[in-house]
């Protein structure tokens, strides 16, 4: 793949222009780089033979049937782009020749930013406009003006990707603007305080229509995101913005969040050897769905709350293969008759996605997969369900990558911070593959590349979001039961019990007295059995 995608939209280019502005890409000293031009002008064939005159195999050109506008031919390029990072040309401009070189090694420096800009000077009266160069002072100034010329810019693919970010044909021409705005939150900005772009200024040209509606469309962004955004609208924030206080608290709880998690490294602990016990080898598959269930038990223990939810899956399973990450135990073993049709025992060390591996290659080995739809992975870090699971199944049957959950927060790990971002992902304890996903080739190398890491948080990032990016990259849609939000299997617990059915382990012992109470009835009306946990307020 190439580094970087550079996406041009045109549409009657001036032939002396489009021009220049193809020269300068090709010109420049950082190379590996596609060069995706789309034509916005079925009727024009100008710019096409302008275009077919160059060579150079980076240009991949392509026309639009019928007008898009330019929202919708930048969104067709973010669809074709397959570089890490955008690299974004309006069709009248000039890119100086270093401007890819010095943007990529920004990018490369600082995976927390996902948007680089620069300074530039105007054509025709060589005037230079120096943008604001760090994070906070370009969000406080987004209230007033564009703070980064947009077609000056390189955006980082991933978290256009992560957080289905796309341009808004509704905020035409003031789509840019509008795309700023999504971005707040989810990543960081900057300009690099050197000129590195010529911008052809055309608004001495434009119509007070023109520049009426421009204003009108700022005006509409400004009003919508008072609301999306209220900490970037009042005096203080502002300052804190100016001043990068927010910055220096965000870069402290990165780094803080790296100790926390470096200092809870997995232990490497010596691996059992596997045990693999046999209870059914016919299926019926008249569900087409089969399960595979990963669990782990400090005690080396099957709870009874993990057959309740094993007994429930069975009632909409064809086949359940059951991977315990811990050493083999004759009296657990026979908990599981009548639920699971095999079962694998191994302290493996490699976490959840370790069995989903290991499940998965059995299910092939078995020839169980050729045979079903849909294929489920979840685990037993929640107790459960609280109802019944038909409508989550029945729904999951209508999408490629379907999760009870998805979370709209994610990780980025660097060299010695982790930073929270936006990054929408299936949450990984309940999933469910089509047939379409589960035996694509890109999937098979997905999970079979699963290797033991050293904390949590990288798996979460390597795999539970790798997951989902992965489907994006394929083309699959992500969907879920409940609504995405920040994890909701924390934040909004009850909300998550009473609609997704669950309640995670982890939360039992921060529980107060109350909570658990009140839990305790509620199991009780679904015949969950639940004893109160040591550790419980």
């Amino acid at each position: 793949m190439p580094k970087i995608s550079v996406c041009l939209a045109i549409y009657k280019t001036k032939a002396e222009y489009l021009k220049e502005c193809l020269d300068s890409i090709l010109a420049q000293t950082f190379s590996d780089f596609e060069f995706l031009i789309v034509d916005d002008c079925p009727e024009d064939k100008e710019c096409e033979k302008i275009i077919k005159f160059y060579t150079d195999k980076r240009i991949k050109y392509y026309r639009n049937e019928k007008n898009l506008g330019i929202s919708g031919t930048r969104n067709r390029l973010l669809d074709l782009a397959q570089g890490e990072y955008i690299a974004v040309m309006d069709h009248d401009d000039v890119s100086l020749p270093t401007r890819f070189e010095k943007q990529v090694a920004y990018l490369d420096a600082h995976p927390e930013c996902g948007v680089v800009g620069s300074w530039y000077k105007k054509i025709p009266d060589g005037k230079i406009k120096k943008k604001k160069e760090h994070n906070g002072q370009i969000i406080a100034a987004l209230k007033n003006s564009c703070p980064i010329l947009h077609p000056s810019s390189m955006i980082r693919k991933q978290v256009l990707d992560d957080n289905e970010i796309h341009y808004k044909a509704e905020y035409t021409p003031t789509e840019d603007y509008a795309l700023w705005f999504d971005l707040v939150g989810k990543t960081k900005f900057h300009n690099i305080p050197e000129v590195l772009f010529e911008y052809r200024d055309h608004s001495h040209n434009a119509s007070k229509e023109h520049a009426q509606e421009m204003i009108n469309l700022r005006q509409k962004i400004l009003k919508e995101n008072k609301l999306l955004h209220p900490e970037l609208f009042g005096i203080k924030s502002w300052l804190k913005n100016l001043f990068n206080y927010q910055e220096r608290r965000k870069e402290h709880k990165a780094a803080k969040m790296y100790k926390k998690y470096a200092n809870k490294q997995f232990s490497i602990l010596q691996k059992s050897e596997p045990i693999i016990k046999v209870y059914n080898t016919e299926p019926n598959f008249e569900h087409q769905r089969g399960i595979i269930f990963a669990s782990y038990n400090a005690n080396n223990q099957i709870t009874e709350e993990v057959l309740f939810y094993l007994k429930n899956l069975k009632e909409y399973s064809d086949f359940i293969i059951f991977v315990a990450d811990n050493a083999f135990d004759e009296a657990e073993a026979k908990k599981l008759q009548g639920l699971a049709d095999i079962a694998y025992f191994q302290r493996h060390g490699q976490y959840d996605f370790g069995s989903y591996k290991i499940g998965y290659n059995m299910a092939e080995q078995q020839g169980w997969l050729d045979k079903i739809e849909h294929l489920v992975f979840t685990n037993d870090s929640i107790i459960g369900p609280f109802g019944n699971l038909e409508k989550f199944f029945t729904k999951s049957n209508q999408a490629d990558f379907y999760g009870l959950t998805g979370n709209i927060r994610g990780n980025l790990i660097t060299q010695d911070k982790i930073y929270e971002i936006g990054c929408h992902h299936i949450q990984s304890y309940l999933f469910v593959l089509s047939r379409k996903f589960f035996l694509h080739r890109e999937f098979v190398s997905f999970i079979n590349g699963v290797t033991h890491l050293s904390n949590k948080v990288e798996v979460i990032v390597k795999y539970e979001q790798g997951l989902s990016r992965l489907a994006r990259k394929i083309g699959f849609d992500l969907q879920t039961f409940l609504p995405f939000q920040k994890d909701i299997t924390v934040q909004n617990w009850k909300e998550f019990l009473q609609k997704g059915l669950f309640v995670k382990k982890r939360l039992l012992k921060k529980f107060t007295n109350k909570d658990f109470i009140w839990i305790l009835d509620f199991a009780k009306k679904y015949g969950i059995p639940m004893k109160i946990k040591q550790g419980v307020k």
